[in-house]
C-alpha cells in the first residue's frame, strides 16, 4: 500500500514529537527548575501528540 504525502508527513511529525519528548525527559531537572510542573505537562503533551499522529496513518510497509 502506497502512502500518501499527508500520511507520510503525519508519521514523521509524530516521530519528531516523540523524539522531542525524549529530549524533554532527559532534560527534566533543568526544565523543572525553570518551568515547574509545566515541564511535566510539556512532556506528556509531546508524547500524546506523537502517539496520536503516529496512529492517524497506517504503519509503513505493512500489508492490509
Amino acid at each position: 500500500m502506497e502512502q500518501t504525502g499527508k500520511e507520510r508527513l503525519l508519521h514523521w511529525t509524530g516521530l519528531v514529537c516523540l523524539a522531542l519528548s525524549v529530549v524533554v525527559l532527559f532534560m527534566m531537572a533543568p526544565l523543572w527548575e525553570r518551568l515547574g510542573a509545566w515541564s511535566m505537562v510539556l512532556w506528556i503533551a509531546l508524547g500524546a501528540a506523537g502517539m496520536l499522529l503516529l496512529q492517524k496513518g497506517p504503519p509503513p510497509d505493512v500489508p492490509d
